[in-house]
């Protein structure tokens, strides 16, 4: 592998991430103040990103089914302080939950996530 200008060991080159997704965030917000709550609102944001998919097969996915019984893919992301595991990623017709999040040791650059398929 050729060296780049930017030798970083926890740089994911652009070309890796050639998937296109949607990443859908439910937010819901509770009634405003001196209610008693029962009313609460819901809003959707989306945006797009782009994302390196793997399907996690072998070993490793039978060491990560031990932590979370439904997890399918690992999706690797430019870091957005938004996604959490209540976000959703769309990809085509296939709609990925979010089982856990990891900011790649803390350095906000890139985002791996463990997803699961919705059934």
């Amino acid at each position: 592998m050729p060296k780049t200008r930017r030798d970083d060991t926890l740089f994911t080159p652009a070309g890796d991430l050639r998937h296109s997704v949607t990443v859908s965030i439910n937010s819901t917000t509770g009634a405003t103040f001196g209610t008693r709550g029962e009313v609460s609102y819901s809003s959707t944001t989306s945006f797009a990103a782009k994302a390196k998919i793997e399907t996690l097969g072998g070993s490793e996915g039978l060491f990560v089914r031990q932590m979370f019984a439904t997890a399918s893919h690992r999706v690797t992301l430019r870091y957005d302080s938004r996604i959490d595991t209540k976000a959703r990623l769309t990809l085509g017709s296939d709609t990925l939950h979010i089982l856990a999040a990891d900011n790649v040791q803390e350095r906000d650059r890139e985002l791996i996530l463990i997803c699961g398929r919705e059934v």
